[in-house]
């Protein structure tokens, strides 16, 4: 990059541009400018010799597109054949070198070099693309070793600066780049339309855009579809078909155990079912991980461990996916769960355009959801349930009387109303919360406030418990969809941790 933008700035210093604007051998001017007539037709002999270099290297690149293509069904078979001594390509070099040959010989080489620069470009801006989606998909498998600083906003200038340097191109470059996503599509429908394999953004792109018409009649049409059973040959023994409770392990979790055991503690069942999934490429073959991983032994004798220690019966299991959210779904289906646990970031909604896999399967899992943001406190004796408005009171209730007996701990029902609240409606809050503490069976307060101000005050009051329990909330309006990532305000506040419930409907 440093040598591109040196000579780039040394031909704009020495030549001007009206020269340089409509000279096709720019190097060999400033050679022969700065260094007399020999040292240009070196210069000439140097860029013959590059450009030889460049097409060997641009063959061999370009070849490999359509062979992977073809590999992957998205092209004929035929393109996908290799040399049986040297293991080349042989089909597709033949063909990229007949095809670069005909370009050469007959179409205009300038305008042939315009066309390429604007699909580079096109390429830059897809890339800057491509790097949002990851980041906002959190594919897991997606783990660069460099992030890139200020994100997004730097990928967003690439885009649009990229957009605004096609137009200086002038319109045949656009003509070409749409000529190409016609080709495509027209490639996809051809051959691509019935692979199995699929991509990030298809995983991960379709359906968060559905979540503006999540009604109940559409989410059973789609539960339906998605009723298919896991790949047992992907999974390392049977799954516990009557565990109350399943624990998905995505291997970012503060605490594998204390996510466990929280599972454990909601469960009403006799087992806890503990799945450690690994989402991998969907290029990538998924028999090629199923060899014994080191830190998947080590979480399967840490949780043996846990189990033995706190008399819990556990089954673990790993699984390899191309498709987490789906897996996840699936997994529920097959175990006949009653809730599935997950660690959370606290991270409240989604884009409109892409997900994380907590934003769908919030809408669409057939089990009760619990989200557990783990704070690191470890030992949970005082329990702090802040019930939000619109929620089944008793199964909440219900809900933290487990986790409390589980832990040994006492309970707290909050309610925060407004400071011009009426004290007739205190009294019925009153009623209403102590009706619901009866059927508790530990040690239990209610704590009314007055507030306008709701997630400054369970925030301080967090601050002596060990985990908040709260309810999702009921709706998002169409600004948090289409502008979200956020986080959830009261999580993100809080002091101790957090469990988020979404109970489904009856």
């Amino acid at each position: 990059t440093v040598i591109y933008v040196l000579i780039a700035f040394v031909l704009v210093g020495n030549i001007p541009h009206e020269t340089l604007e409509s000279d096709i051998r720019p190097i060999y001017t400033i050679a022969h400018k700065l260094g007399g007539t020999y040292i240009g037709y070196i210069a000439i002999l140097v860029a013959i010799i590059t450009l030889i270099s460049m097409t060997n290297s641009g063959v061999l690149a370009a070849s490999r597109f359509p062979f992977a293509m073809a590999r992957d069904k998205l092209l004929p078979d035929f393109m996908g054949k290799i040399h049986e001594k040297y293991l080349t390509p042989m089909v597709t070099i033949a063909m990229t070198t007949f095809v670069m040959a005909l370009v050469i010989l007959f179409l205009d080489v300038e305008k042939i070099a315009k066309l390429a620069s604007a699909f580079m470009v096109m390429m830059f801006v897809l890339v800057n693309a491509c790097v949002i989606i990851l980041r906002e998909t959190a594919a897991q498998w997606y783990n660069p070793e460099y992030s890139s600083p200020f994100y997004p906003f730097i990928q967003i200038f690439g885009i649009v600066s990229g957009i605004a340097l096609l137009f200086f191109l002038g319109w045949m470059p656009f003509l070409a780049i749409i000529a190409i996503f016609i080709i495509g599509t027209l490639v996809y429908f051809r051959f691509g339309k019935n692979v199995t394999r699929t991509g990030v953004l298809r995983n991960y792109g379709h359906r968060p855009a559905l979540y503006l018409f999540y009604t109940k009649k559409g989410r059973k049409k789609r539960q339906a579809n998605l009723k298919r059973k896991v790949n047992t040959n992907n999974l390392d023994g049977m799954l516990a078909s009557r565990a109350g409770v399943v624990v998905p392990l995505l291997g970012n979790e503060h605490s594998a155990e204390m996510l466990i055991e929280i599972g454990a503690a909601i469960n009403k069942k006799e087992k806890v079912q503990a799945v450690n999934i690994t989402e991998v490429p969907n290029q990538a073959y998924l028999e090629a991980f199923m060899e014994d991983n080191p830190k998947i032994n080590a979480l399967e004798r840490r949780i043996s461990r846990l189990a033995s220690s706190g008399n819990i019966d556990i089954d673990f299991e790993a699984v390899v996916t191309h498709d987490l959210t789906d897996t996840i779904h699936q997994l529920s289906d097959q175990t006949c769960c009653d809730w599935l646990v997950m660690g959370w970031n606290g991270k409240a909604h989604n884009g409109i355009l892409v997900r994380n896999p907590v934003g769908w399967l919030v809408t669409n899992i057939n089990s009760d959801f619990a989200l557990f943001k783990d704070n690191g406190v470890r030992y949970i004796g005082k329990v702090l349930l802040a019930l939000r408005p619109g929620h089944k009171d008793k199964n909440f209730v219900a809900v933290a009387d487990r986790i409390c007996q589980f832990y040994n701990a006492s309970l707290s029902l909050l309610q925060v109303v407004p400071e011009d609240t009426a004290e007739v409606t205190i009294a019925e809050l009153k009623q209403h919360a102590n009706q619901l503490l009866r059927k508790a069976t530990v040690a239990n307060e209610f704590i009314l406030i007055k507030s306008d101000n709701s997630i400054d005050t369970i925030s301080k009051i967090s601050a002596g418990y060990d985990l908040l329990i709260l309810g999702t909330p009921q709706k998002d309006n169409w600004k948090r969809v289409l502008f979200g990532t956020g986080k959830d305000k009261f999580t993100e506040k809080s002091a101790c941790s957090v469990l988020r419930l979404t109970v489904k409907e009856s």
